[in-house]
């Protein structure tokens, strides 16, 4: 994870340094950021959804 987050922010560093970071620029990242964003979501609902499954079974297993 970290060489990753690091890998973008060199290329976002060499983007500023040039003074061009043009509207393209900022599409191709958020379209590499989305996926990673959907992911996350995914797993948060899974992780919610076993949790009060579990909290129920407990709960009705007496």
């Amino acid at each position: 994870m970290k060489e990753w987050l690091e890998s973008k922010r060199v290329v976002l560093r060499k983007s500023k340094q040039t003074g061009h970071y043009s509207v393209w620029d900022f599409v191709f990242d958020l379209l590499d950021w989305v996926p990673g964003l959907f992911v996350l979501l995914a797993r948060m609902v899974f992780w919610m959804l076993r949790g009060f499954v579990r909290f129920v079974h407990m709960m009705t297993s007496n």
